[in-house]
């Protein structure tokens, strides 16, 4: 039976970083639910909850050299920056959380990084 990894310390430094940053947003995601007040619908806060714990649950893949799981997480950290876009300008909610914002797109840049993509392009499957 292979071994199952949370975090794999033989990936570049910006993917272990990447994976440790989503399992963050998974916990904040859990947190961000329970303390929604009533100002945002329901779908909304839901969509707030289930795209970081999904990034979370993808992270585990990651740690695991799943090529799939790359581009899923490349795709939820990117949905968040349109949920939050859509937010403003559909329920103007102003995302007032910017230590929240900095990390969505360290995540971002840290799975686009050249060293991820080419280190995913050649060792995952």
């Amino acid at each position: 039976m292979r071994n199952r990894h949370w975090i794999n310390h033989s990936h570049p430094q910006t993917l272990t970083i990447a994976i440790v940053f989503s399992y963050i947003n998974a916990v904040f995601g859990v947190l961000n639910l329970i303390s929604t007040g009533t100002g945002i619908p329901l779908v909304f806060a839901l969509l707030l909850f289930v795209i970081p714990v999904a990034q979370g649950v993808v992270a585990i893949y990651l740690a695991n050299d799943k090529k799939w799981a790359w581009s899923v997480a490349v795709g939820l950290a990117v949905s968040i920056f349109v949920l939050l876009a859509y937010g403003a300008f559909v329920y103007s909610i102003v995302a007032t959380n910017i230590i929240g914002i900095a990390f969505d797109i360290a995540m971002v840049v840290l799975l686009l990084h050249d060293h991820t993509r080419k280190y995913v392009k050649i060792w995952f499957h």
